[in-house]
């Protein structure tokens, strides 16, 4: 992640140019993995080292918020199925999560996930409660008290 991250336009150049996959489509997934492998390749051995640094780092504690922020809108509703579609295969457990995040304009996001009509029997916690009183609970939340202007059912 960090060499993408570092070098995000030569790793996405690099696969446009050489595959004619566009950035961001289905197809350029089969190429990113190569065109990360050729961007290393062509790093200096200082480059390569601060890199590590950087991976550690980030492995240790957390990326900065801008990288954070970035893989929310990214991955998050992917992760967050996953984990939902997870937690029912494996456990029979029914999930519903409400999550907050700043956006990398520093504005606090929402974002409710609820997979319950879709997984067996089950129906949607979203449709059992009068969202406007939890909204409120929301907007109320200790750590939303940074400033939380926005409320969205999804990140994208």
């Amino acid at each position: 992640m960090v060499i993408y991250q570092q070098n995000q336009e030569e790793v996405l150049n690099r696969i446009k140019d050489e595959s004619r996959a566009k950035p961001g489509g289905p197809g350029m997934f089969k190429h990113y993995q190569a065109a990360v492998k050729r961007v290393m390749a062509e790093l200096s051995n200082d480059e390569l080292e601060k890199a590590k640094e950087t991976a550690k780092e980030w492995s240790n504690n957390f990326p900065p918020p801008k990288i954070q922020a970035q893989v929310t809108c990214k991955k998050g509703p992917a992760y967050m199925e996953h984990f939902s579609k997870e937690m029912w295969r494996q456990c029979g457990m029914r999930v519903f999560v409400m999550l907050a995040w700043k956006n990398e304009q520093g504005e606090v996001l929402f974002w409710m996930h609820n997979d319950n009509e879709a997984l067996g029997d089950g129906d949607s916690f979203m449709k059992t409660k009068d969202w406007e009183d939890i909204e409120s609970l929301l907007l109320n939340w200790k750590p939303m008290e940074m400033g939380c202007h926005c409320f969205q059912t999804s990140p994208k």
